[in-house]
């Protein structure tokens, strides 16, 4: 039920509070189309934390939205971008939402946050990472994540269609890593779930919920907060 849903929220940022974390970070689903979002946010500030979005940012083009969470504390927000242009964005989330979400990505750049762009790669964006790097390059304190696809959901049902081979990948993101560095994306380029052997010397780009300082999970209905796992080096 989504009044049992909005509380149990609620009571997971009490809960967060509770353990000494210093930040609550929504996802999704996607939690920017709650209608309790700046109420969250503000439950959390008033408990001495920080607030952060794992997000497709369309509802973060709305300045007034953004404005209202910065009052909020909001202070990190991972979203997902996938292509540099909207024929290759919109093809991979199978919706118009390349304005809205590029847009959303402006409109934090320039706020001081802990702002991180995540291209997951499928068949489609493969071959379109240079043009992602030249659209985020000017937004200077924008990172640019590279993300192998999860075989969940409908990347499970059409494994052939959307899923590159990780080779195809790893390739792919050293390609487009390197041509970053040439645009002065130096210290703002990630990758994260390519097996790192196949990406030596980039190691300390890998990104994941560990180098983002995330301690604890919890799903909605779940009873307490549990340690993140690490499972995609294995």
């Amino acid at each position: 039920h989504i009044d049992d849903t909005a509380r149990n929220v609620a009571q997971k940022i009490d809960r967060a509070a509770e353990l000494g974390h210093t930040m609550v970070v929504l996802s999704g689903g996607e939690p920017t189309i709650r209608p309790e979002l700046v109420p969250w946010a503000r439950r959390s500030a008033a408990r001495g934390m920080e607030f952060g979005l794992v997000t497709n940012g369309r509802v973060l083009s709305y300045a007034q939205i953004v404005n209202a969470l910065m009052e909020c504390k909001l202070t990190y927000v991972y979203l997902s971008l996938h292509g540099g242009s909207a024929k290759v964005h919109d093809a991979c989330v199978r919706s118009q939402a390349f304005e809205e979400t590029f847009g959303g990505l402006c409109e934090l750049s320039g706020r001081g946050l802990n702002l991180t762009a995540n291209c997951v790669i499928t068949n489609t964006n493969l071959p379109h990472l240079r043009e992602l790097v030249d659209r985020v390059q000017p937004l200077d304190d924008v990172v640019l994540q590279f993300s192998m696809t999860e075989a969940k959901g409908g990347a499970q049902r059409l494994y052939d269609q959307v899923m590159p081979t990780v080779t195809e990948v790893a390739e792919a993101v050293r390609d487009a890593v390197e041509y970053g560095r040439s645009k002065s994306m130096v210290g703002r380029l990630a990758h994260g779930g390519i097996p790192l052997c196949l990406l030596p010397g980039l190691e300390d780009l890998y990104g994941d919920l560990r180098t983002h300082a995330f301690s604890t999970m919890s799903e909605v209905g779940e009873p307490d907060f549990f340690p993140i796992d690490d499972l995609n080096k294995d």
